[in-house]
Parts: structure tokens; C-alpha cells; sequence
């Protein structure tokens, strides 16, 4: 591949959620896996390491809008060019009389919402997630904090349906509850994660806070506030530099905040810039150049130099690719769904269902 270039894997499309062909608001959500893939969820990446240059894996779990609230995990294999599940499906629940509540449940820790909230901690290997914004009647926040792996051990306590939260400690296909965030996280929902290597933490950026959760006591520390409200937007962290950006949920603002050596406190005070808006597109920080890159689930690329954010996004020059991803013909909602894969130095981009998983070499 050249710089600038786009690559397809073959037959990458997701899984079929068959169950879910029989939604109740077709004209308004569609029908079928796609529609729950492409709402508001994450991907995380568990392999960042020399270790699994050869297997790099994008684990993907299930959201929605309304209609679903799903435990769905999906991996995708670089070396394999497939998805392929590997968590239970769900099944139909009527929550309410109201046709829009009509959800599609596999039981606690029910998802509508995460946005880019889902994050592989290296040092306990297990996906970490929450708090959510879950759907019911009447709507409510999930602010547990849950982990999930793929190890094949027994469950541990109740593990019928439900959103609510259970007690520290139950194991649900794969699903282990470590702590309740409802103090620290009330009415402030998790809009984005990410694993820091030099930290030893989880730095997590909420609708107007940031904090740094350790995995080994399940603590959670503040360390500062957002100058604005966000939701429903993008969100990159580069361990690095320990920086983090993120989008305004309105107006053509870019948010950025530096953290210090060991994540336990904020540099200065989180900066404005005024920047175009790009809510819910996807960005990943590339190393070798040292630039944030942007994807809005099409040809075009951009980038970000964080030592001068104030110039805001500048237009990548590509190559005349013979391919590149369409963008499907709903708005996308990427978030976390494009990582950049050091060992190889290309980014993967998942973006419209419809379109497959992709490769870009910057």
C-alpha cells in the first residue's frame, strides 16, 4: 500500500442479528444487525503490543437507540479478515406500552448508549465499560463499572434479566461487576475511555469531567472539568503526550487537556479552540508523525497537530485510492470505531456497517 491508499477486507460485513429482524419501528431504526451496529457503540483494541502484531483484534459491543440494549461482543481478527461472535445474543423484552421502548435485552448491563466508553486494560486483560446510558421506563442511567473477558469461568451470583446494577462481584457470561460509579458519575455519562500504558490507569472523559480510574482498587479519581457540555462526540487520547481531545456536542469548538506523568491531575486548565465541528466522526492519534488523524467514513482524511490545535484540522493530501469506503447512506456514528495499529503504522476503520472493516496507510 502507498500513502493515502484504502484497502477493504473481503466479506467483513458484521454478523446478522437475525432476531432482531422483527423491530417494531422499522421506518424509524431499519431492521437487522446493521442498525445495531452502527448506533451509538465502541470498539476497543486489545493488542497494541509487538506480542500481537500478527493478530491484532477489535473486539465490538452491541448498543442502540430505543430498541436494544445488548451484551452482543464481536472480535475481529486482522489475520482472519472476519468478525465472529463471541457473547450471547439477545432476545426480545417489552419494557413498555410504548411501541419505541419495545427493546431488544440480554440482560444486566444493558447498553442504548457508549459512545467511545469501552476500553481494554492491559494489565487486568479484560474489556472495562460503564457507566451507560440505558433505556427503560423511564429512561435511566447504568452507572455500574463492569469488565468482560473471554475466560471460560463459571458465573457467580444472580444473573437474571434486568439494567439494574448487581452487587460487586457477580460474574454473567463474562461480565464481572467491580464497582458503582453512581456518587461520582450521577447524571454525567461516560462519553469516552482509553488505556494509558504510562499510567497504569483508565482516563475517562464524562460529560463535563475527566477522571483516572485504577483497575487494581477500582478507584476513581477527578481531575478536572471540560469548559463545555459533551455528548454524543468524538473523543482521542494519546498516551504519549498524555493529551486528550475531544469535540463539542455544538458549535465549532475542540476541547484539549494535558495531563501530567502519572494521570492524577491536569497540567493547566482544559483549553477552547475554536474548530470545526465533526461530532461524531472517529480520531486516533498516530505516532510516528505525532498528529491526531480524522475520519468521517469516506475517502477524506485530516489531521491535527495538538502543539498547535488552534490551526485546527488540516486536509490529508491522498492518493487516487481505486477503493475507499462509501459512508453507507445514514449518518455514522463512529466514535471509537478507528484505531491506529502501530506495528503496522495503518489505521483500521469501521465505519458503515454495509461497508465492511477497512485499512488506511497515512
Amino acid at each position: 500500500m502507498q500513502a493515502g491508499d484504502w484497502r477493504r477486507f473481503q466479506d467483513s460485513e458484521p454478523p446478522s442479528w437475525d432476531s432482531y429482524k422483527t423491530l417494531l419501528t422499522p421506518a424509524l431504526f431499519g431492521s437487522g444487525g446493521s442498525d445495531v451496529f452502527q448506533s451509538w457503540t465502541s470498539t476497543t483494541q486489545p493488542c497494541r503490543t509487538g506480542r500481537c502484531a500478527l493478530d491484532q483484534r477489535i473486539f465490538f459491543r452491541g448498543g442502540g437507540h430505543h430498541y436494544y440494549e445488548g451484551n452482543d461482543i464481536l472480535e475481529f481478527s486482522l489475520q482472519r479478515g472476519a468478525w465472529k461472535r463471541v457473547s450471547p445474543s439477545g432476545h426480545a423484552v417489552t419494557k413498555s406500552e410504548d411501541v419505541r421502548y419495545t427493546i431488544y435485552d440480554d440482560g444486566t448491563p444493558g447498553s442504548a448508549h457508549h459512545y467511545g466508553h469501552l476500553t481494554w486494560a492491559e494489565d487486568i486483560q479484560a474489556i472495562v465499560m460503564g457507566p451507560f446510558l440505558s433505556f427503560g421506563n423511564p429512561p435511566s442511567s447504568f452507572t455500574g463499572i463492569v469488565t468482560w473477558d473471554d475466560a471460560a469461568l463459571p458465573d457467580v451470583g444472580d444473573c437474571s434479566g434486568g439494567v439494574d446494577a448487581k452487587p460487586v462481584g457477580t460474574r454473567c457470561r463474562g461480565y464481572t461487576y467491580v464497582g458503582n460509579l453512581s456518587t461520582e458519575l450521577a447524571n454525567t455519562i461516560g462519553i469516552g475511555s482509553a488505556w494509558s500504558d504510562r499510567c497504569q490507569k483508565i482516563v475517562i472523559w464524562s460529560a463535563n469531567r475527566i477522571f483516572a480510574l485504577d483497575t487494581t482498587t477500582w478507584t476513581l479519581t477527578a481531575l478536572g472539568t471540560w469548559p463545555n457540555r459533551l455528548g454524543e462526540t468524538w473523543t482521542a487520547w494519546s498516551d504519549e503526550l498524555r493529551v486528550l481531545v475531544a469535540s463539542a456536542f455544538e458549535g465549532d469548538r475542540l476541547f484539549l487537556a494535558r495531563l501530567n506523568e502519572t494521570c492524577s491531575a491536569l497540567v493547566t486548565p482544559a483549553e477552547t479552540h475554536q474548530v470545526e465541528h465533526s461530532r461524531s466522526h472517529g480520531v486516533s492519534y498516530r505516532t510516528t508523525d505525532g498528529y491526531f488523524y480524522r475520519w468521517g467514513g469516506k475517502r477524506q482524511m485530516w489531521t491535527l497537530d495538538p502543539d498547535l490545535p488552534a490551526n485546527g484540522w488540516q486536509v490529508r493530501a491522498n492518493l487516487a485510492s481505486t477503493e475507499a469506503p462509501s459512508g453507507g447512506d445514514v449518518p455514522l456514528r463512529i466514535f471509537n470505531k478507528f484505531h491506529y495499529i502501530p506495528e503496522l503504522d495503518v489505521f483500521l476503520a469501521i465505519g458503515a456497517a454495509s461497508d465492511g472493516v477497512w485499512v488506511y496507510q497515512p
